[in-house]
C-alpha cells in the first residue's frame, strides 16, 4: 500500500509526541547529545574530538556513551564508552563521576589492534536549560594508566 505525502510526517509527529510520555513512564529523565574535545597527557600526547549523549535517569544517574576520534600521525585511534553516571542535585553547578568499559581500536600500517579497559571520569556541567557546558578528567586504565583532560558542549534534546 502507497502512503500518502501527508501520512509519513503524520506518522513521525505522533511518535515524537508519544516519546515524552513513554519516557516518563519508563522512568528516564530527560537526553542531550553533545560534542568534546580531549588531550591525553599519556600515552598519545595527542588531542582528539568526539560526540556523546547523556540519558539522564531516576536518582541523579545517567547512561553516557559517547565516540572519540584521536588526532595521531600516520593511523587511526577511536574510543568506544559507556559509562553511568551519577551527579548529586545542585542548582546551577553539577559535579559528577562515571565508570565504565570501553573499547578503543588503532589501525595503520596495515595493523590493527583492539583494546579493551576501564574508564573513569570526574567532571563539572552548568546546568543550563539548552546549552550546557562541561569539563571532566578521564583516567583511563588497560594495560597503563593515562588521563585525559576534556571540555566541551551538551545540548538538552528532550526534558521530562
Amino acid at each position: 500500500m502507497r502512503a500518502s505525502r501527508f501520512s509519513s510526517p503524520l506518522i513521525v509527529v505522533i511518535a515524537l509526541l508519544a516519546v515524552p510520555s513513554f519516557g516518563a513512564t519508563q522512568g528516564l529523565r530527560g537526553l542531550s547529545i553533545g560534542i568534546q574535545g580531549a588531550y591525553n597527557f599519556n600515552d598519545l600526547q595527542d588531542a582528539g574530538a568526539g560526540l556523546h549523549a547523556v540519558i539522564d535517569l531516576p536518582a541523579g544517574l545517567a547512561v553516557y556513551p559517547a565516540v572519540q576520534s584521536y588526532f595521531v600521525t600516520s593511523a587511526r585511534l577511536w574510543r568506544f564508552s559507556t559509562t553511568l553516571r551519577w551527579m548529586p542535585r545542585s542548582v546551577s553547578f553539577r559535579p559528577y563521576v562515571a565508570a565504565g568499559p570501553y573499547w578503543s581500536r588503532t589501525s595503520g600500517g596495515g595493523v590493527a589492534v583492539t583494546d579493551l579497559g576501564f574508564l573513569g571520569q570526574v567532571g563539572a556541567e552548568s546546568r543550563g536549560r539548552i546549552l550546557r557546558p562541561f569539563a571532566e578528567v578521564q583516567v583511563l586504565k588497560d594495560g597503563a594508566v593515562s588521563a585525559e583532560l576534556a571540555a566541551g558542549v551538551r545540548v538538552v534534546v528532550v526534558h521530562w
